[in-house]
């Protein structure tokens, strides 16, 4: 129960506790975001156009959470097509579809991460991981070289590859590109 503006607040709790955890809690904590996300949509007429737009995006994350791709995809093409300038929108999409098994997610994944990329101020914690999916999207098509070469590239311009964490992540990636 409660207003649509506190059932929004509790689905960003919900979201906030789930982003910390793995595997079976994390389904269930989506099972129970995606439970309030249909509350909410059957009082969809009640909500401004900036909660329907944190519903719909709420539903997207919740659907990726819960192992249900497909229909996260599906959520994450209807918001990039009604908020193509949204950037955490765009990562989302992109995100999700770096997860699919298939050559054409793999290829979708490539061009929504170069997409982010170029959208996103370079050096920053956001702009190491976009570099990083893109060189992931060019390894997972089987395209090894591109990999290996943007890692390598980004080494010259940058040792540090955007700190520890990130440079182990980039290295690994480098090895298994060779």
């Amino acid at each position: 129960g409660g207003s649509p503006g506190r059932q929004l607040e509790l689905l960003k709790g919900l979201r906030d506790i789930a982003s910390g955890s793995e595997g079976l809690m994390q389904r269930e904590l989506a099972a129970l975001q995606l439970e309030v996300v249909d509350r909410l949509k059957r009082n969809a007429a009640r909500l401004n156009v900036s909660e329907r737009k944190a519903l719909n995006v709420a539903e997207a994350q919740a659907l990726a959470s819960a192992g249900r791709r497909n229909e996260a995809v599906n959520a994450y093409t209807r918001l990039v097509e009604t908020h193509p300038d949204d950037a955490a929108i765009a990562r989302g999409y992109a995100e999700i579809l770096l997860t699919g098994d298939d050559r054409r997610s793999q290829e979708q994944a490539l061009v929504a991460w170069r997409n982010v990329l170029a959208r996103t101020r370079p050096n920053t914690p956001a702009w190491y991981e976009a570099k990083y999916a893109t060189a992931l999207a060019h390894f997972q098509l089987g395209d090894r070289a591109a990999a290996a070469k943007m890692i390598e590239l980004l080494f010259t311009i940058d040792p540090e590859m955007g700190g520890a964490a990130m440079k182990r992540k980039f290295l690994d990636l480098l090895e298994r590109s060779r």
